[in-house]
């Protein structure tokens, strides 16, 4: 059949009377211009996939997780997943330093597990590689990432975060595995990981992530 399409311009009700605009067409639709007309706008309270804090703050919230950390051991990396709750995006990490300087640090990341892939850099994506001054024992923030990572609702992915002057851990509970649990703000599930002495080489003990995870998601939780 042909295609109806009722398009409302303008509905004014402080006007006297008041009125509406619309326009009414019926036949053949050029399909761009029904994407148009049905894409929902910014500030509907959803933070979706074309939409950043930057384009649509009133959709958008930056988070901040911070772990709770004992800061009891150290490594160049460290390796860990994230399970999101609901969808959000990833823009940023804070590592706590091992030692004072400049130094290189690099993220990456993969969909799923690392598991399997502590040593080869195979289907691993480089998301950050900048030169960042570490302060030890401090927090710092990396800046933000060169490719965010947008996270479905149940959805897990992994990421590796080295730093050629060290990083602070906490050493993982004795009888807890890798992947187990350790942190949640309700958004996100961080799970404990795994470091790395050198980068893709030489895993260590289990380790729980020190810093902060930088995301973005909707302001609305429904």
């Amino acid at each position: 059949g042909l295609d109806l399409v009722v398009k409302v311009n303008e509905i004014n009700i402080n006007a006297s009377p008041a009125y509406a605009n619309v326009e009414i067409t019926f036949g053949p639709q050029d399909t761009h211009d029904l994407q148009e007309a049905t894409d929902v706008p910014c500030g509907n309270s959803v933070c979706d996939a074309d939409e950043t804090p930057a384009t649509c703050p009133s959709d958008c919230a930056v988070n901040s997780f911070k772990t709770k950390s004992e800061n009891n051991a150290s490594s160049g990396g460290q390796m860990f997943t994230i399970k999101a709750n609901r969808d959000l995006t990833v823009f940023s990490f804070d590592i706590i330093g091992k030692k004072d300087g400049d130094s290189a640090v690099l993220v990456y990341t993969r969909a799923g597990d690392y598991q399997g892939y502590e040593e080869s850099d195979s289907g691993w994506e480089l998301i950050l590689d900048k030169d960042i001054v570490l302060e030890k024992g401090v927090r710092s923030n990396l800046g933000a990432l060169d490719n965010e990572v947008r996270i479905r609702a149940g959805s897990t992915h992994a990421f590796y975060v080295w730093a050629e002057k060290g990083m602070m851990y906490t050493k993982g509970d004795e009888f807890t595995t890798q992947g187990a649990p350790f942190g949640s703000d309700g958004s996100l599930v961080i799970n404990e990981g795994v470091g790395t002495n050198n980068l893709f080489q030489q895993v260590t003990n289990n380790a729980k992530y020190s810093g902060w995870i930088r995301y973005y998601a909707s302001v609305s939780r429904n």
